[in-house]
């Protein structure tokens, strides 16, 4: 038989859901089984999550002979319809597929409150009852189709499940969620201006952030929250974030960044944030959702302390922004390098973090803590700080201090220990003093081997002379030993010097203040050879030496005596006959002249002995 349309039909309550009323007509009509309505127009029974439900909502209103908005308004679509980006989301996940139930509204009113349906809406605010989805009896979700609108499909009644009390705060949650859908708009505090639509979207997304967090798996939030691992503290979490806002907010952040999230990545937001962070801005562009943007941003300034901020793609965090800065962005505010900002949070002179991931240290330091030691060191600054201004090390730094190069004052530092501030001035008048006495830029520099060395060069040849760095350093600043321009490199690492400049002001200190003993360097500059030569003469036994240990040699200045009043060399002949060696050599062998030793490969070495030289030669060809 066709059944165009029922008899008897009441009217629906304003907020009674699509499912329920379905079912108190069916009881109205004292039909057996609600779901033969269905049945009578081909209308589907999922009308409450199934998208596209215009045309049944159609065949209903003709059926019950009542106006189709506001049969459609017993759903909600009519809310969650307006962004077709987000209603498979908002149906899937923000409508139950089952039904929840308040057992003393249900009892005391009829019928089933559409309201009940919202996935995270799980309190009565009215009783201060957790609502129910489960039957006692049969231990199944309570169906949204049942037969009988008063009685599970088990038979069970429905006004009595279980009545299970929750605490005043959970009961405000509820009247809070119920303004949001009843008002469709929120008008007070972070959501002024949010629809529920708006509100619903955000929601699901921080309760399943937060509860892959927790639990290490998706959230069913449409089908299930009595029975699943901690489901109803993360509803109340999250919609604490709001209710509180912005201080549960932020101790959202606080939990959530503990772990990290992408261990693909080192350190930062994504690190530490992850999706959470990576849909916030690729999900949320309406502007209605700028006010939980903007507060992560306050966040993230005021308190993140694991990231580079120039690397946010997002936002931009300028100088002052945020309470913390990276190591780098620290280097470059003090105009230091990385080590050294390390080295001042370990002293305790700034704020920071020192974070080890793998093999890579990040650095992250208090900007206010930044700026007052900034203020403090304007016209002195610590040891490190000159290390790396000059460019060289600590003890080098404290020679120069000492002998009055470099200005300071000494300052407790602990109990026991005393810390020398420098004047920056003093330390970069220095830096002036050798740009003072450089050579005039038209000297031509080379770049071959041995001819040219650094700052560094110098100090290590004038300290293997067994001298005081602060001799050199005096040197240089009295123009004895001038530098010829500069190279790559930092503070005095730059200034480049010829290496026979260095050798003949050492060349010339050994004569003037004779030694009982030299190192075979000293040795190699008086007799003027080199390292080859100066070891095939020892080799051959012409100069004699006493091994301290096994890498020092030193030879007595007698020894030196002997071998020069004895033994000329060829370079020696060459300079006084002023002629070349390669000529004079075959002369030499010509003359019969007997050779003391011969030549090392490559490397000179020739020796004759001086009286023969001088009676045979030199006298000869003076003569001549």
């Amino acid at each position: 038989m066709q059944v165009d349309h029922l008899l008897c039909v009441p009217n629906p309550y304003d907020n009674e859901s699509i499912n329920g009323f379905i079912q108190r007509v069916a009881l109205e009509n004292r039909y057996e089984n609600a779901n033969w309505i269905y049945s009578l127009k081909k209308i589907s029974l999922n009308l409450k999550t199934r998208v596209g439900i215009e045309n049944d909502i159609l065949k209903l209103s003709e059926l019950l002979n009542k106006d189709y908005l506001k049969l459609y308004a017993l759903t909600y679509f009519h809310i969650f319809s307006k962004n077709n980006d987000w209603l498979p989301v908002l149906i899937r996940q923000g409508i139950n597929r089952h039904s929840k139930y308040c057992p003393k509204c249900f009892k005391e009113n009829g019928y089933h409150n559409k309201f009940w349906d919202i996935s995270f809406n799980i309190f009565c605010s009215k009783h201060n009852l957790l609502l129910i989805d489960m039957c006692p009896k049969c231990k199944k979700f309570i169906s949204s189709n049942l037969k009988n609108m008063n009685t599970c499909l088990c038979g069970f009644p429905i006004h009595e499940l279980p009545h299970l009390h929750i605490p005043i705060e959970y009961s405000r949650m509820g009247s809070f969620l119920e303004g949001i859908f009843t008002k469709e708009k929120h008008t007070k505090g972070c959501l002024i201006n949010l629809t529920a639509e708006e509100f619903t979207y955000i929601l699901l997304f921080i309760v399943n952030q937060l509860y892959f967090e927790r639990y290490g798996e998706q959230a069913k939030v449409s089908s299930s929250f009595i029975h699943s691992n901690g489901f109803i503290e993360v509803i109340v979490d999250s919609i604490r974030i709001f209710t509180s806002w912005p201080t549960s907010f932020y101790e959202f952040l606080d939990n959530y960044g503990k772990s990290v999230k992408r261990k693909d990545r080192k350190t930062g937001i994504t690190t530490y944030f992850g999706k959470f962070y990576m849909k916030l801005y690729s999900q949320f562009n309406d502007p209605c959702f700028d006010f939980i943007k903007n507060e992560f941003e306050n966040y993230i300034k005021s308190n993140f302390n694991k990231g580079y901020f120039n690397r946010y793609n997002n936002f931009e965090a300028a100088e002052g922004e945020t309470k913390y800065v990276s190591g780098n962005n620290a280097s470059k505010i003090l105009k230091v390098n990385h080590d050294t900002i390390a080295k001042l949070i370990d002293d305790g002179l700034i704020k920071g973090i020192r974070e080890i991931v793998g093999k890579q240290e990040f650095l992250n330091v208090d900007y206010d803590s930044l700026q007052d030691y900034k203020k403090i060191r304007e016209s002195h600054i610590a040891l490190p700080e000159v290390v790396s201004i000059l460019g060289v090390n600590r003890f080098l730094v404290l020679k120069l201090y000492d002998m009055g190069v470099i200005s300071g004052f000494e300052k407790k530092k602990t109990k026991t220990t005393m810390q020398i501030l420098f004047d920056k001035k003093s330390v970069l008048d220095l830096l002036q003093k050798f740009d003072h006495v450089l050579k005039n830029s038209d000297v031509e520099m080379t770049n071959q081997k041995n001819k040219i060395i650094n700052f560094n060069g110098c100090i290590h040849s004038w300290g293997c002379m067994q001298k005081s760095s602060n001799e050199l350093v005096e040197k240089i600043l009295s123009g004895k030993l001038r530098p010829i321009g500069k190279g790559k490199g930092i503070g005095l690492q730059c200034y480049l010097f010829y290496k026979k400049d260095l050798e003949k002001i050492i060349e010339e200190d050994l004569i003037l203040t004779p030694k009982d003993t030299y190192s075979i360097k000293e040795a190699m500059l008086i007799l003027k050879t080199n390292n080859k030569v100066m070891d095939h003469w020892i080799k051959e036994g012409i100069i004699k030496f006493n091994k301290i240990n096994s890498k020092k040699v030193l030879i007595d200045r007698e020894e030196l005596e002997i071998f020069r009043g004895k033994y000329i060399t060829l370079p020696e002949i060459a300079k006084v006959l002023n002629q070349n060696s390669t000529q004079l050599i075959n002369r030499i062998k010509r003359m019969d002249i007997e050779i003391v030793v011969a030549s090392t490969a490559n490397s000179g070495g020739y020796l004759f002995y001086r009286d023969e030289i001088n009676r045979k030669l030199i006298l000869a060809e003076i003569n001549s």
